[in-house]
């Protein structure tokens, strides 16, 4: 049998003129093809015919700190309404979904989509001192005053400061031989005021959400170096745990037919 391609024959990764293969955990890519059903009277199966495009690129990140990775170490900032939770933070996750509605014409075979809405939620898990009476974030998600569920909310992630307002919501649980906990979810109310600058993150959450990306997998091309295939990144998710890295999973769906050619040999 013939040997089979692993992971370390992928070439390149690229992102604008950033080369990100060093940073790359995974990665997939689908084509998508959108099929039309052509089937007449007279047939019990449908047929299929080839009517759009969509395809995707998902990509996992190792977030930098400086040149190294990061890790939980590197999450520096967790305030809601004024209040610093970063000493009792276990975990960590911020879910970007960038909403991009179609606008292509009838004669394009490829998807193309503009972003139109954007929406960050941020979950956290904290321990409960043993100190408190009643947890502030909990009173606040339980409170019949409209302006105790919209906070001011910053969190620093690798260097990235998320800032903005947000809704925010507490649930508390126990379990037998568990510490007490606080799952606090703060969804954001309006635009967020950071990240700002031109990194990855900062293009998905508060700029146009709009890159080219070239992959080479070792043995198929998305585009060159020079030619970049377009794309809008219409989802981002990024994880803290303790003891752990720091990830970040990318969705891009690809704006233009993107050239697909074997890799040099």
């Amino acid at each position: 049998m013939p040997s089979s391609e692993t992971a370390l024959t992928i070439n390149a990764y690229q992102i604008g003129t950033n080369n990100l293969l060093g940073q790359l955990r995974g990665y997939s890519y689908d084509p998508a093809p959108v099929y039309a059903d052509d089937d007449p009277v007279n047939l019990a199966n449908p047929r299929r015919v080839l009517a759009k495009r969509q395809p995707i690129v998902r990509a996992t990140h190792i977030m930098q700190s400086g040149s190294s990775a990061a890790t939980n170490l590197n999450v520096t900032l967790f305030d809601v309404a004024g209040a610093s939770y970063l000493g009792s933070l276990r975990s960590l996750s911020v879910d970007v979904r960038n909403e991009a509605a179609e606008a292509s014409g009838l004669a394009d075979l490829v998807w193309f989509g503009q972003l139109v809405k954007s929406e960050t939620t941020i979950t956290g898990q904290l321990l409960v001192p043993n100190t408190t009476t009643l947890h502030v974030l909990l009173q606040r998600s339980f409170s019949s005053t409209p302006g105790d569920h919209l906070v001011a909310g910053a969190v620093t992630i690798a260097g990235e400061a998320i800032t903005g307002t947000f809704a925010v919501s507490a649930r508390a649980s126990g379990s037998s031989g568990q510490l007490q906990t606080l799952d606090v979810e703060l969804k954001s109310s309006g635009n967020l005021t950071g990240p700002t600058g031109s990194s990855l993150l900062a293009v998905a959450m508060t700029g146009t959400a709009a890159v080219d990306l070239h992959l080479d997998t070792g043995f198929g091309k998305l585009g060159t170096p020079a030619a970049r295939i377009p794309a809008i990144i219409t989802s981002v998710r990024v994880d803290a745990q303790d003891a752990q890295i720091i990830s970040a999973e990318y969705e891009f769906r690809l704006q233009a037919s993107e050239t697909l050619t074997a890799s040099a040999s």
